[in-house]
């Protein structure tokens, strides 16, 4: 039977861990579903353009075509903006639980929890806070200072000193790619074009067809965006799960000659 308290403390943290695993698979479904809903949008978008074009070059178009447009605009408008919420509640619930478990393993996060998720939605803050607490967190979890663990004796007191058992830790996994800058220098530039695009004033059919323009090229920006945050959610997650690896096969005396000050009850993990 094992004795609780020769468990290693991160132990305490790997629900945390666990959790934020999972908010990041959702996050990026979410994600996903916003790289299908904005090429519908393009399809949707070229679609009505050609009839409009049609009837600005006097072809007969059948009426019935230019009414389904109009509904297929307006659904792709309106599946966008419900993916849009949903895929920020959820990216947002996975920042929250990485920047916790982040703190929780030790690392050093200037911003807390509940100010990464504000951040997005302060005017002016938002500007920059956002790229702050993830460039953060992606430079904390992978902190130098932290290496690679050795295997260590586990002590089994019912066993003899001739006994002694060696646990080695797992092999790091390959990280992959978390392109924070460029994933939040597209972010921004696409709300601006996607800002632009919904001034836009329709009193003639050329006002329709440069509308249109401006959505698959807004399309096309948020399609770049939403490809950049999947990468950056993936390399980020498998960041924080390597973090734990080498904080849980370290040793308390190797944590503490690193500086790394677990803090497992900074908040329950479920």
């Amino acid at each position: 039977m094992t004795n609780p308290a020769s468990l290693h403390p991160a132990e305490a943290i790997l629900p945390s861990v666990r959790i934020a695993e999972g908010r990041a698979k959702l996050a990026i479904a979410a994600l996903a579903f916003t790289l299908v809903s904005r090429l519908f949008s393009i399809a949707v978008a070229r679609t009505q353009n050609a009839l409009v074009y049609d009837v600005q070059a006097g072809r007969q178009v059948d009426q019935s075509a230019l009414a389904a447009s109009d509904v297929m605009t307006t659904s792709a408008s309106l599946v966008h903006t419900f993916l849009l919420v949903v895929t920020a509640v959820l990216f947002l619930r996975w920042l929250h639980r990485t920047v916790l478990t982040t703190r929780m393993l030790g690392a050093f996060v200037l911003h807390s929890p509940r100010d990464a998720v504000w951040g997005f939605f302060i005017p002016i803050v938002s500007i920059k806070r956002p790229y702050d607490v993830l460039k953060n967190v992606q430079e904390a979890l992978l902190d130098p200072a932290l290496p690679e663990p050795q295997a260590s004796a586990v002590r089994d007191v019912g066993a003899g000193y001739r006994d002694v058992q060696f646990e080695a830790p797992p092999p790091p996994k390959p990280l992959p790619a978390a392109a924070v800058g460029a994933w939040w220098g597209m972010y921004m530039f696409s709300n601006v074009v996607a800002s632009s695009v919904g001034r836009a004033e329709l009193r003639t059919l050329s006002d329709i067809t440069r509308r249109n323009a401006g959505i698959v090229m807004s399309s096309c920006l948020d399609l770049v965006s939403a490809l950049l945050a999947i990468v950056m959610v993936r390399g980020i997650t498998a960041r924080l799960v390597e973090r734990y690896r080498r904080v849980r096969y370290s040793s308390p005396e190797a944590l503490a000659a690193a500086g790394v000050i677990l803090e497992p009850t900074l908040l329950p993990a479920s």
